[in-house]
């Protein structure tokens, strides 16, 4: 945890859940999700060390889209509270992940945005295929490595959209 600090851009991101978070949350899929003001609404990128169909992508990035709904939703539901959701609650629209992945749940925590808990600011999606790992001290873990997630992947979203910002002219 000490390197988050470090962390700077989302594919320095990717290669520290990677390696030290890895240890923590064992998963092969997480989707990371921000608030973005210009939009309105929280943008989502899968990071994952599975081969995923274009669907399947689209599926866990499509904040509009029924799966990303319903797990926003239950994560509401659960008054920001760290789950382990069943994708066989999730009906119709996570019946690809369990096909295509031979996912059984996702791992879910976030963060709600200020004086606003039904509206999300960060959301964390975490799977690994047919995981037999008891979920209890995984939940605890992840309540404790929130405030670090949130953090350095807010600090890479942010780096980002500065560096797509054009520079101001220099005037004379």
């Amino acid at each position: 945890m000490e390197s988050a600090p470090s962390v700077g851009r989302r594919h320095q991101f990717f290669g520290w859940t990677q390696s030290l978070l890895q240890a923590l949350i064992p998963h092969q899929v997480m989707v990371c999700g921000a608030y973005q003001r210009h939009r309105r609404g929280v943008a989502f990128e899968v990071h994952h060390t599975l081969p995923l169909s274009a669907g399947t992508l689209q599926a866990l990035c499509d904040a509009e889209g029924t799966l990303v709904r319903s797990v926003m939703a239950a994560w509401v539901a659960g008054r920001g509270r760290p789950l382990a959701l069943p994708l066989s609650l999730l009906g119709e629209a996570a019946a690809a992940l369990q096909t295509e992945l031979n996912l059984g749940e996702l791992l879910v925590h976030g963060v709600s945005r200020p004086q606003r808990p039904t509206e999300i600011e960060t959301l964390f999606m975490f799977a690994s295929p047919a995981s037999s790992l008891p979920k209890t001290p995984l939940l605890g873990t992840l309540d404790l490595l929130l405030p670090q997630l949130h953090r350095t992947w807010l600090r890479g979203v942010s780096t980002e959209l500065d560096l797509l910002r054009p520079a101001a002219p220099v005037t004379a």
